[in-house]
């Protein structure tokens, strides 16, 4: 019994090994191959996909200084500009100027008709000579007592020193003045000023003096070069005291004032240089930060 078991284990033993050996693959060579080989080829890894060039531009390097864009809106302006008004009145006998024109210290812009401001001349010199004839014919000689002048001069220049040292008032300061006037007045520091007064050579050579002024002022001069616009008027025109004439622009040196964002602000700095793009004439100039404001917007 023992020996038909041990010849069924032998025959169930031969009939596996016969199962596992047909599981295999015949090869070209008759060797068999095993079928988990061909398996492990799909996990191979694929080929490669071509990679796309990149172009890349190089250039030489070099040292220089690095410029920083800062945008911005602002305006170009002159710091150097007057509007030109007539101090006297009366008919404009000529206009000299065009507008747009280009003139220069001094130049004569415009006349005003100056036969009235010469007989107010005139008229005050006649008044001056009268005064004179007068004193002539008084004969006094009113001389300073030039030792009482000195004196009060003195003390005024004190007096001056006290107040601008906040010592005094200046109610105090005028007060204490006039004190002083009137001393040196009775010491006959002011003769001569009184005679003029009292004999109206005083008024006769203030008078003078502004017939001479306004005489001056019919001829309309530009203060200083540059360029004139805004012409209002023309010739013949009746025009009144500190009536616009035109406006005189010094375009030698422009300041750009510029809003930059408070972000730019720690870039700039008062004296440094600046490259400044004009859009509207499409220039780049160069330039020097001036001021920067204080006060944030």
């Amino acid at each position: 019994m023992n020996s038909r078991l041990s010849l069924i284990t032998c025959a169930a033993l031969l009939a596996l090994i016969v199962s596992i050996s047909g599981c295999g693959v015949e090869t070209g060579d008759g060797s068999a191959a095993d079928s988990t080989a061909a398996a492990d080829t799909t996990d191979a890894p694929k080929k490669a996909k071509k990679e796309k060039a990149i172009s890349v531009e190089a250039g030489r390097i070099r040292r220089g200084d690095l410029v920083e864009p800062v945008f911005a809106d602002g305006v170009l302006r002159t710091p150097r500009s007057v509007e030109i008004r007539a101090k006297v009145a009366g008919e404009l006998t000529e206009v000299l100027v065009r507008d747009g024109d280009q003139v220069r210290a001094g130049q004569v812009i415009a006349r005003i008709d100056p036969r009235e401001y010469e007989l107010a001349l005139e008229e005050s010199r006649y008044r001056h000579i009268q005064a004179l004839s007068q004193i002539a014919a008084e004969g006094d000689e009113q001389d300073d007592n030039l030792d009482a002048l000195r004196e009060f001069a003195e003390l005024r220049d004190a007096l001056e020193k006290r107040f601008a040292r906040k010592d005094i008032t200046r109610t105090e300061y005028q007060a204490l003045v006039l004190d002083l006037e009137l001393d040196a007045l009775k010491k006959g520091a002011f003769r001569r000023d009184l005679y003029a007064q009292r004999t109206g050579l005083a008024d006769a050579l203030t008078a003078e003096q502004r017939a001479l002024l306004n005489l001056e002022y019919t001829e309309i001069k530009a203060p200083f070069g540059g360029r004139l616009a805004g012409l209002t008027v023309v010739t013949g025109e009746n025009i009144s005291m500190s009536q616009p004439i035109c406006t005189v622009y010094d375009n030698r040196n422009l300041e750009a004032v510029v809003n930059v964002l408070e972000a730019d602000l720690a870039d700039l700095k008062e004296g440094r240089m600046a490259l400044l793009a004009i859009p509207a004439v499409r220039d780049t100039v160069e330039t020097t930060i001036d001021v920067i404001s204080p006060r944030l917007d």
